[in-house]
């Protein structure tokens, strides 16, 4: 854990004796009380900033551990914890979207689980594993699933003094579900799978405080290696974006958080997708002949409360997608969203 301060070894301040030098660490300190509370309030617009929606026409895959970062924690376990299946976390929450185009997103059910396979001293090698279920509200009892979302992972992870990285492989899927009302509706079958497996790896960097205040960041990347975009009708199979185009895609992520009461937490935590696309699908062309590149944008507020295992969380947040993975045509989707998740303490932040 780290203090901010400002460049150079040292601050400095005026006396009556001239200049005479700050300790490292008491500059922050030596500041008005409104002056800290204006730069803690900067840093958290500027935080906020970098996650605005920077287009309406957007797209790029969509990961069902958005907002969650899958990272073990080193030095805080007895010397004894390494070896086979050191640690387990497990995840599950419940999402409601609000305004979503065809109410696509009116449901979004989510689990999953890390286990550490192996743990050594200061690396771990890590599976992990989650499914997320969407559904709209066009049925009897308000919850029609319309498609299932699947992640693989096979990770290794290490820890480094300045940050902590992994590299591993992805396995990334999603299918229809319950879609034959729509052909007995129109007359015309209508479906799209999609998968987009990748190489993966993660920066992470260490935490960042500034008086009550912390600041944890992590940047993905993924190479897509396996890419399929199945449609029907086949007359949609050449409308854009295709994520057979996937070539890579970067995702930086911040999350900031403040003490409420004992130890519950209220945070923000916002991410943006960068996604860059070929113009013609085959494994090498797309990465050497670029067509477009796209972002996405998701921010999530609210509120921790830990237990004796795990941490429960109330949000609320924003998502903007152009291409919602659903639609044979792709289509945009941007909607609000209330929910909550309840996250194991072991491998999850």
């Amino acid at each position: 854990m780290r203090c901010l301060r400002p460049r150079g070894s040292a601050a400095t301040r005026s006396t009556n004796r001239g200049t005479s030098r700050i300790p490292k660490g008491e500059f922050w300190h030596e500041l008005p009380a409104k002056i800290r509370r204006k730069r803690a309030s900067i840093l958290v617009l500027a935080f906020l900033s970098c996650f605005v929606p920077l287009s309406s026409s957007v797209a790029g895959p969509i990961f069902i551990t958005r907002g969650l970062l899958i990272h073990p924690v080193y030095g805080e376990y007895p010397a004894d914890s390494g070896g086979f299946l050191a640690h387990i976390g497990m995840w599950g929450g419940v999402q409601k979207g609000l305004g979503s185009e065809g109410d696509r997103f009116g449901w979004l059910l989510d689990v999953g689980a890390a286990i550490e396979l192996w743990r050594w001293e200061r690396s771990s090698l890590l599976a992990i594993s989650g499914m997320q279920l969407s559904a709209d509200p066009h049925n009897e009892i308000s919850f029609n699933p319309t498609g299932v979302t699947w992640e693989e992972h096979l990770v290794y992870a290490s820890h480094g003094e300045s940050f902590d990285w992994q590299l591993g492989f992805a396995q990334r899927c999603r299918h229809d579900v319950d879609n034959l009302d729509i052909k007995e509706s129109t007359g015309q079958p209508q479906q799209r799978t999609l998968i987009y497996s990748s190489i993966t790896g993660r920066l992470i960097g260490h935490d960042i405080t500034l008086r009550s205040l912390k600041l944890k960041w992590w940047v993905n990347g993924d190479a897509y290696v396996i890419a399929q975009d199945y449609r029907l009708p086949t007359s949609t199979r050449n409308e854009l974006p295709n994520i057979e185009r996937l070539a890579w895609s970067v995702t930086p992520n911040a999350q900031i958080d403040g003490r409420v009461f004992n130890n519950a937490k209220w945070y923000v935590n916002a991410g943006a997708t960068i996604s860059r696309f070929g113009n013609e699908s085959g494994f090498f062309k797309k990465f050497f002949v670029a067509e477009r590149t796209h972002f996405d944008t998701r921010v999530e507020a609210g509120l921790a409360i830990p237990g004796r295992a795990g941490k429960l969380s109330i949000f609320a947040g924003f998502e903007s997608l152009s291409d919602d993975g659903i639609m044979p045509v792709p289509e945009s989707n941007h909607f609000a969203f209330l929910g909550f998740r309840i996250v194991g303490l072991d491998l999850l932040y």
